[in-house]
């Protein structure tokens, strides 16, 4: 069941840092009228936080299953 829920972990902040790249690939970055630059610089830090936590947890994942084939 642990398993499960880690790679269900795994998978879901594997796919929100995915949206956050192509979010921010497709919102885009520009230059208004005024000369201030717009971007939606959040969701940059977001995606790798996202990610960070998606590697964690598949790694883990990862040691838990070595280490349950090796006890067996």
């Amino acid at each position: 069941m642990l398993h499960l829920r880690l790679f269900s972990l795994t998978l879901i902040f594997s796919l929100l840092s995915l949206a956050s790249v192509v979010a921010y690939h497709y919102i885009g970055v520009y230059v208004d009228k005024e000369g201030m630059l717009v971007e939606t610089f959040w969701l940059i830090p977001s995606a790798w936080f996202c990610l960070a936590i998606a590697l964690g947890s598949g790694v883990s994942l990862f040691i838990k299953k070595v280490n349950a084939t090796t006890k067996a």
